[in-house]
């Protein structure tokens, strides 16, 4: 079997360790779907979940 393919966009890059979305491989065609924090333009996080989901 080979490795899954890790999809990560530019949000979850200024994160660290962390995927937007991870492919199975061919043959268990199944596709994970991560939530994405709510960050503002400049990388920042909010400081309570209400304005993390406004960003969002």
């Amino acid at each position: 079997m080979s490795k899954p393919e890790v999809i990560c966009f530019p949000v979850s890059e200024r994160i660290g360790h962390y995927a937007d979305a991870v492919r199975v491989p061919p043959g268990y065609e199944l596709i994970l779907v991560l939530g994405t924090p709510g960050l503002d333009e400049n990388g920042a996080l909010a400081d309570n979940i209400t304005d993390q989901a406004r960003q969002a």
